[in-house]
């Protein structure tokens, strides 16, 4: 925006002007009519964020009834989290939460919260998806996912935010998942921030110091279970898998199948 006000022409400088009262009263009337809350940052050496009631903006919008939650990462107890359970029951939503909040209140000051305080991460760093590009499009996905974790454990610091989903999915397990979880404790071992999406056993079961586990809680009515979209302490330790496939529409005989497939495997 400095580089605009400071164009030759008044017409331009008029333009500048305009754009950044327009963004100005934007973020204004979404603070009011969202009630979003003020950020209070603070200067730290280390990432921190504490937020009461976060919601996301984009989903709150869509849906008829958004349901909020805390968020925590970088204080004691909290270095690392970790979210399983069941499918498509706002896990995803909820990580992404830990990355796009700090940014809204980076560049606004505000967030769609009752109360949110944080300090300013060096860097925040998401995977959600195997993607490939440039000289690595040549890369299958885990070799992609490998050669970003590498780079990733030279550059993090205390100051760093890493939110990651389904890592260690593209090769065979439990070798995959024994490497997503290795990275997740050494990347909070040298003290960054992790926020990591698992279905892996491995993935909920080890215990690591100073971190926290969590999940959506769920209700079982009539044979069918349905997610309040509430995120629990602790992790889930009973498999839905069955029963969300069943939702889907995935014929009974393909799921016998499948049950009997397992059987054969233990």
């Amino acid at each position: 925006m400095g580089n605009f006000l400071r164009t030759e022409t008044v017409a331009g400088r008029a333009y500048a002007v305009l754009m950044l009262l327009d963004c100005l009263v934007t973020i204004a009337e979404t603070v009011k009519k969202k009630n979003w809350c003020k950020v209070e940052f603070h200067e730290s050496e280390e990432f921190s964020l504490i937020v009461q009631g976060a919601r996301h903006p984009i989903h709150e919008k869509a849906q008829f009834r958004y349901v909020a939650n805390d968020l925590q990462i970088g204080t004691e107890g909290h270095m690392g989290v970790r979210l399983n359970g069941l499918n498509a029951a706002g896990k995803s939503v909820h990580a992404k939460l830990f990355g796009l909040l700090p940014v809204v209140a980076m560049a606004t000051g505000f967030a769609p919260a009752k109360n949110m305080r944080m300090s300013l991460p060096d860097q925040i760093m998401t995977w959600f998806a195997p993607q490939t590009s440039g000289h690595e499009s040549d890369l299958s996905g885990a070799m992609t996912e490998w050669t970003f974790q590498a780079r990733l454990l030279e550059t993090a610091t205390p100051r760093t935010l890493v939110v990651f989903d389904q890592m260690g999915v593209n090769t065979i397990d439990p070798d995959g998942s024994a490497i997503a979880m290795a990275f997740f404790i050494h990347l909070v071992r040298k003290g960054a921030r992790v926020v990591m999406i698992s279905h892996h056993d491995l993935c909920s079961s080890v215990q690591v110091p100073g971190t926290a586990q969590f999940h959506p809680e769920v209700i079982i009515e009539g044979g069918r279970v349905h997610s309040t979209y509430q995120m629990l302490p602790g992790p889930e330790t009973r498999p839905f898998v069955f029963e969300r496939a069943r939702e889907a529409r995935v014929p009974a005989e393909v799921l016998d199948t499948a049950r009997e497939l397992l059987k054969r495997k233990e």
